[in-house]
């Protein structure tokens, strides 16, 4: 696996209980099942980078992380200060001052938050997108390029 850079991917909307709601206890990277997520997923594994998931829930969390069930929280409507302590001190849990690279592949909103979480450990983050391509479908549509063009990656 790729020390040197990390790849920050944001939860998705659509989780596994949405077509399976008697499902429990599912880790991260199986819980979200976005078309968005997927990509993202499969890039972060193509090029074996080391990767973590960003939830208005749960905060900074590994793909192994285990959701005992479905939730809907977003950035996009409110966070609180508990949400950025925690995701601050999951920062430091996951040893985020060790990356060379960080690459954030959320949005707007995630960004604002995460821009805060790194300033404490004197990180920022790379956004991996060009400038006209902020919104989720071009993202999209860039990190299917990404994952057939890996080199392209900033």
């Amino acid at each position: 696996m790729r020390q040197d850079i990390l790849l920050i991917i944001p939860c998705s909307k659509i989780k596994v209980w949405d077509k399976n709601p008697e499902i429990k206890h599912v880790k991260a990277k199986d819980a979200y099942i976005s078309p968005y997520f997927k990509l993202c997923r499969r890039f972060a594994e193509s090029i074996d980078a080391s990767w973590l998931i960003f939830s208005a829930k749960y905060g900074l969390i590994s793909p192994e992380f285990i959701i005992p069930n479905n939730y809907d929280v977003s950035f996009n409507r409110n966070y609180d200060n508990e949400i950025i302590t925690k995701t601050i001190e999951q920062a430091k849990e996951h040893k985020i001052y060790n990356f060379n690279k960080i690459y954030s592949f959320c949005g707007e909103n995630y960004n604002k938050i995460l821009h805060f979480v790194l300033r404490v450990y004197k990180k920022s983050f790379i956004i991996p997108f060009p400038e006209d391509m902020r919104t989720i479908g071009k993202r999209q549509r860039w990190v299917k390029h990404l994952c057939e063009n890996p080199h392209l990656l900033p």
